[in-house]
């Protein structure tokens, strides 16, 4: 994932997004511990996504494009 930007993957699942139907974007946020560094492959991803989920752009720009965050309790 050398260009992985989760911000991009967002908006590409947004942007393609149907009309009435529900996605899931999953993001594995969160800090780097030993164990982590050692056994994921997701060591870079995991603080970019963070970044992105705790950025209040992020939480603007998903307004904008109307889009509502859920739970799993909403389902």
């Amino acid at each position: 994932m050398p260009n992985y930007n989760p911000f991009e993957s967002l908006k590409k699942i947004v942007q393609s997004a149907e009309e009435d139907k529900y996605y899931m974007f999953i993001c594995h946020p969160g800090y780097l511990d030993g164990y982590i560094l050692k056994h994921s492959s997701l060591t870079m991803p995991r603080p970019m996504e963070g970044d992105m989920v705790c950025d209040s752009n992020t939480r603007k720009w998903l307004k904008e494009v109307e889009v509502e965050l859920i739970t799993f309790d909403h389902l």
